[in-house]
């Protein structure tokens, strides 16, 4: 499942993606009708090869960062193996399914918060959409997500999960699509054409989400309630 499900019927959307798409897929989403296309690539060579194939595209804001809860230096580790990288040390999963697995080289790159990153761009006119692909800190950016109060922004979300943690602290899909269940996520389809690495999709379900919202402000007004109780037994 590409990420251009995301960009499919309806109004034109901005897409986030967090890592470089896929060729086929950077074409096609250059060549789509979109509000903007914001990219996050912390390979500087990659952002260099995407950089230039958008050329002077006004739609186009590609960073050659990474993204997390938190801004900073971090150390982004490439494997032996076409396309695996992370953040983090892999686990027994990863080691199991690519025996001889080992560093091939690393690097220093930069780390935007989320938070850092939603105040620097501002204007994201919806529907609003965003690819993770991030197997390693996927985890880390949908919670950077929620500290940030932005979860309620978002409109549709593609996501790339292991099927077990493949490295430390990641979530696998599992707890992913039970977490984003509770934000008011809901899951539409799963793509296990790589039953290692499977491809959530999920829409806002706005519903669930005025709901979570409604629940919100019910423990909002009984915490206010108890303080008053408590004041006014105080007095007494």
């Amino acid at each position: 499942m590409s990420v251009l499900e995301l960009v499919k019927g309806g109004e034109r959307p901005t897409v986030i993606c967090i890592g470089a798409p896929e060729r086929h897929a950077w074409a096609e989403l250059l060549r789509a009708d979109l509000r903007r296309l914001i990219v996050l690539e912390p390979d500087p060579d990659k952002a260099a090869v995407l950089q230039a194939s958008a050329e002077s595209d006004p739609r186009v804001d590609l960073r050659p960062v990474a993204l997390g809860r938190t801004s900073g230096a971090d150390l982004l580790t490439v494997y032996n193996f076409p396309g695996l990288r992370g953040f983090s040390e892999p686990q027994e999963a990863l080691q199991a399914l690519f025996p001889g697995l080992k560093s091939r080289r690393s690097h220093h790159v930069q780390t935007l918060a989320v938070a850092d990153l939603l105040a620097e761009i501002r204007d994201l006119p919806g529907p609003l959409c965003w690819a993770i692909d991030d197997p390693a800190r996927g985890h880390e950016i949908l919670l950077g997500l929620c500290e940030a109060d932005a979860l309620s922004r978002i409109d549709r979300l593609w996501m790339r999960c292991g099927v077990e943690p493949m490295f430390a602290g990641a979530w696998d899909a599992g707890a992913v699509s039970e977490w984003c269940r509770g934000e008011g996520l809901t899951l539409l389809e799963t793509d296990a054409s790589d039953p290692d690495w499977p491809v959530l999709r999920f829409e806002v379900d706005p519903l669930a989400r005025k709901l979570r919202a409604l629940e919100a402000e019910l423990r909002l007004q009984r915490g206010r309630l108890e303080q008053l109780e408590t004041a006014l037994g105080q007095r007494g």
